[in-house]
């Protein structure tokens, strides 16, 4: 008798699981959502895998992803930029020269200039309109498509692979969560902050088991400094201070180091001045934009990127 109720226990867990993996939300671009699957990095100290059913890629219809599949539907894309990320041009030589990853990447024109620097880009997306929109946006800039359908390079994921002056660009469409694969270094612009916080560490175990031994993150990401109690507790995007950047991955056995770069104040930054009456309306008096580097630990780094 009591081996059966362990054995009813571990199933109410299991059930448990998976329905809470259900409940949590993936998604896009610099004010995504996301789901859940959490794997420990294999190749790291104390790793012990977990192995969950992938999400659906195509399905943009879940309770976590609706929303911004409406926004994308409605054009409500404000977050977009039609120009590279300032502090990706301005610290891009902390990247290192291979295929970069780029979560939650919606139509980011950062792909392609990732790629013209020589940085194979792959972005990760949940709305396929998002991919649509970049492909036909861009190509007449110069990025091609080869074939707009999946490939299969990468388990639970759509894969859709163009290139940008013969360098590839590639967007997996999908749950980031679900994510597999191997990536020299990532650029994260305020895909940080657009996950809940209880869900930064899942986020952080993604970044851990794909990116490779002796990589780089480059993160941005955006601090409610002061301002009215709502406005600094609200998001997306969340407030994501240096501290909270290092409280999630400052113990990780996989983190070298953490360095902040920069700290840059919005409401006086020029690049900023279409953004401050928002801001400011919302109830924030001290809001920052927070750029750190990221070092992942050495060990014996396959060089298979370089004939990618």
């Amino acid at each position: 008798r009591l081996h059966v109720l362990q054995v009813e226990k571990i199933q109410h867990i299991i059930e448990a699981h998976i329905m809470s993996r259900r409940l949590l939300v993936a998604s896009s671009t610099a004010a995504a959502a996301l789901a859940f699957t959490s794997f420990a990095p294999p190749f790291r100290v104390g790793a012990n895998p977990v192995t969950c059913a992938a999400s659906d890629p195509k399905a943009e219809d879940t309770e976590n992803l609706r929303m911004w599949t409406g926004r994308w539907k409605n054009n409500n894309t404000r977050w977009h930029s039609t120009r590279p990320h300032a502090s990706l041009i301005k610290h891009l030589d902390v990247l290192p020269e291979g295929p970069t990853l780029v979560p939650l990447c919606g139509k980011t024109v950062d792909l392609h200039y990732l790629a013209s620097t020589q940085r194979p880009a792959v972005g990760v997306e949940g709305v396929k309109k998002a991919i649509e929109e970049y492909s036909s946006e861009q190509a007449p800039h110069g990025v091609s498509f080869d074939a707009f359908k999946d490939t299969g390079e990468y388990s639970a994921m759509e894969t859709y692979a163009g290139s940008y002056e013969g360098v590839p660009v590639k967007i997996l469409r999908g749950d980031f969560f679900d994510l597999q694969g191997s990536f020299a270094g990532a650029w994260d612009r305020a895909a940080f902050v657009a996950i809940r916080p209880e869900m930064r560490d899942e986020y952080a175990k993604v970044l851990g088991r794909t990116i490779e031994p002796g990589g780089v993150i480059l993160m941005s990401t955006y601090e409610r400094r002061a301002g009215t109690p709502e406005a600094v507790v609200d998001g997306p995007p969340f407030s994501v201070s240096e501290a909270d950047v290092r409280s999630t991955f400052g113990s990780l056995d996989w983190v070298e180091s953490i360095e902040l770069l920069e700290d840059v104040d919005v409401f006086t930054e020029p690049r900023y001045k279409d953004s401050v009456k928002r801001w400011s309306d919302a109830g924030l008096t001290d809001f920052r934009e927070i750029v750190l580097v990221i070092r992942v630990k050495g060990g014996n780094k396959k060089a298979w990127w370089k004939f990618w």
